[in-house]
């Protein structure tokens, strides 16, 4: 009996510690832009923009998903700016991007890369110090704009992949944007993961918007919260039986 429960014992704590790396190598990521950091505080962005990062399905790719929801028409995403592991930029390091693909009538936009040189517009300095920067459209028509796309239906999308691989030669993951924040000059609280400039507010304003604290939760965690108890009884009845 002792042996037994010994080696359930064992078995149980193995598989929760396997179980915890897979998770965090699984773990897709998913930014909620909730919170005005600059600019126009009056509105409430809830629901407006999310950015994700997944697996592409190739070693050193990274799906990146940008999604908005704008409840007006004359509202856009002008800018959305997120960053990356420090050391896939630094020297030996590479990170570049390619397959665009849209849902929207909105014009494709560019993209800029640059260890904390992307400032979003607008955004004052909580909104330098970024390393990846989407540059949509901000001229006039809403057909050219990242927001509300010509059919009234408030489901303008962008996806592209990231390549790219640390000064290690390791290869990129979901994991690489997370969590790493932006790195305001002079230094300014608080940092953000994701952020993005929402232009064509009323009056003529506009705000930076950012998920600030709505950092995502690895699946991991939820993992460990629910093998913990499983531990404990098995710690209990260890103590009962073997005298640990």
């Amino acid at each position: 009996m002792k042996i037994l429960l010994h080696n359930i014992f064992f078995v149980t704590v193995v598989t929760i510690i396997l179980g915890l790396a897979a998770g965090n190598a699984g773990a897709d990521l998913s930014y909620d832009l909730k919170y005005v950091l600059n600019g126009n505080t009056s509105i409430d962005p809830a629901d407006w923009l999310t950015v994700s990062f997944s697996n592409a399905g190739t070693t050193g790719q990274v799906l990146v998903a940008i999604t908005s929801n704008m409840p007006v028409a004359a509202y856009y995403i002008s800018n959305v700016a997120f960053n990356v592991d420090p050391s896939v930029l630094l020297t030996g390091g590479s990170l570049s991007y390619g397959s665009l693909g849209k849902s929207g009538s909105f014009q494709t936009p560019s993209i800029t890369i640059g260890e904390n040189t992307q400032n979003v517009p607008g955004g004052g300095n909580l909104g330098k110090g970024f390393d990846v920067m989407v540059n949509f459209a901000s001229n006039d028509g809403t057909n050219t704009r990242f927001g509300y796309n010509t059919s009234g239906v408030q489901d303008d999308a962008l996806s592209f992949i990231l390549q790219g691989y640390d000064k290690n030669g390791t290869a990129i993951t979901e994991n690489s944007f997370y969590p790493f924040f932006n790195s305001p000059s002079p230094d300014a609280q608080p940092h953000s993961n994701v952020g993005a400039h929402v232009a064509g507010l009323p009056g003529s304003t506009s705000s930076l918007i950012s998920n600030v604290s709505n950092v995502p939760i690895p699946h991991s965690v939820w993992l460990l919260g629910s093998g913990l108890p499983g531990l404990l009884v098995m710690r209990r009845m260890a103590k009962r039986y073997i005298g640990w």
